[in-house]
């Protein structure tokens, strides 16, 4: 505050100072300081964006998106061609329910407005994209790279589009122009090498990862992946040198440790891969590394010494919620509900806002018939909205608590999301199974009886059909 105090003594009829103070004040949580701040700037310099976007923010925060927008409206009516207001002007439409073409068009009114900008660029795919006109994106995406071709962000953005588009060979194209932009950056071929695994092609796949490595020895990403490759194609001595090397590298940490013991592990040497991973947890403690060591105690059988592992460990690190939850979802497989429940109680109580565990919680309690397991699910879809997996459980418990018309919608909506999950189709059917509609129910079960036996649910299925 002194600092901008002296500088307003210096620029008394600038923005700047006002603007600064509104922002400290924010930060101070004096919304109503704040405002004053911003409203002071703006008075100094109507068309100072910074101070408008400040105020349009706090209006927005406040529910107010109508006022936020007549900020920049009024900003626009000094500046037309003004594209950063164009651009909000976009976002509070969207937030208000405009329609894909409405947004579209101001997006496209932020471009002709700057041209040489990025950003509205960006955000005209990123609006398709949210709307699934991926041809649109694509579209988009191209005239960007056309505008200004030797921008990496613009050509990495397109790629993004033709992997959701599916077209691998084009997605291969852009990123191999991006290296050419970036060609001190692993980047490129840490992003080709994703492609190359999605297309099904390893070698070329290991290729681009070495590419990466060249440019960047201790890139992990890279290392890490390439670990994967190497044992993925039967190449383990490869892999063990690999790990190795990370290890001299990085003397000071577990993670060479880790991937030796991920080698072990893949050529089932247990006893080989517990010891990479305790070597590493001398190095450094690692929740990765806690993890792996129970998990291979486990499978090789030697259940007394993993029991005795994961309770030092606890005793040792009491508020480590990443293992409480790993012991939950291994107590979840194993059937034993009770413990299941216990730990994944104690990972929200380290962390409330764990919509995953409070997720497994809402399964777990509704399955042991307990009240609360509603009030789980609506927390973590409240935390995590617009997860799949998540909703699914909600509908699931809203059916059992005969809400049949909310669980029905809510897993629809889960179904358009994600089209292809035929889980999801299975759990919509039982709900029509306990709302009494064996119609509707029946007409999910055949199309899902088309899939045959490679669906899990497959057997489910075929049950169902003959209850009805």
């Amino acid at each position: 505050m002194k600092a901008v105090d002296a500088l307003e003594r210096k620029q008394p009829h600038k923005p700047l100072a006002p603007s600064l103070r509104g922002r400290i004040q924010l930060s101070r949580m004096d919304v109503d300081g704040a405002r004053k701040s911003f409203e002071r700037a703006v008075a100094l310099d109507p068309a100072y964006f910074p101070a408008v976007d400040s105020l349009a923010a706090i209006d927005l925060a406040q529910g107010k998106i109508k006022d936020a927008t007549a900020r920049f409206e009024k900003l626009l009516s000094l500046q037309p061609s003004n594209d950063k207001a164009l651009l909000a002007i976009a976002g509070l439409r969207s937030l208000a329910g405009g329609s894909k073409e409405e947004v579209a068009d101001l997006i496209n009114k932020a471009i002709k407005a700057g041209p040489s900008e990025i950003g509205p660029r960006l955000v005209l795919m990123q609006h398709y994209v949210k709307h699934k006109d991926i041809k649109a994106a694509l579209v988009a995406g191209q005239n960007a790279v056309a505008a200004m071709p030797d921008n990496a962000q613009l050509v990495e953005a397109l790629r993004n589009v033709q992997v959701i588009s599916g077209d691998d060979n084009q997605a291969i194209s852009s990123y191999t122009k991006l290296a050419t932009l970036l060609p001190q950056s692993p980047r490129p071929y840490l992003l080709l090498a994703d492609v190359y695994v999605k297309s099904k092609n390893s070698d070329m796949a290991v290729q681009s990862l070495k590419r990466a490595l060249a440019i960047a020895p201790d890139s992990l990403q890279a290392q890490r992946n390439l670990v994967a490759l190497e044992l993925a194609g039967g190449r383990s001595q490869e892999a063990l040198a690999l790990a190795q090397s990370v290890q001299k590298q990085r003397s000071n940490e577990g993670i060479g440790y880790l991937f030796e013991g991920d080698v072990e592990a893949a050529l089932k040497n247990f006893d080989g891969a517990a010891n990479a991973y305790r070597a590493g947890l001398k190095k450094r403690k690692s929740t990765d590394l806690a993890i792996k060591l129970h998990s291979v105690l486990l499978t090789a059988g030697r259940k007394a010494e993993a029991e005795k592992f994961a309770s030092g460990w606890l005793t040792e690190f009491p508020k480590d919620a990443d293992f409480r939850f790993h012991l939950g979802d291994l107590a979840l497989s194993q059937g034993d509900y009770a413990q299941a429940e216990s730990n994944y109680l104690g990972v929200i109580q380290l962390r409330p806002d764990n919509a995953a565990a409070l997720n497994n919680l809402a399964w777990l309690t509704s399955k042991l018939k307990k009240k609360n397991a509603l009030a789980y699910a609506e927390k973590a879809n409240s935390i995590a909205p617009g997860q799949p997996i998540f909703m699914d459980t909600l509908a699931m418990i809203l059916a059992e608590e005969s809400q049949f018309d909310k669980a029905i919608t809510l897993q629809k909506k889960a179904i358009e999301i994600q089209t292809n999950n035929p889980a999801l189709r299975l759990t919509l059917a039982k709900i029509y199974v306990m709302a009494g509609d064996k119609g509707r129910a029946r007409d999910e079960l055949l199309q899902l009886s088309k899939i045959g036996p490679q669906f899990a649910g497959h057997e489910e299925v075929s049950q169902l059909l003959k209850s009805l």
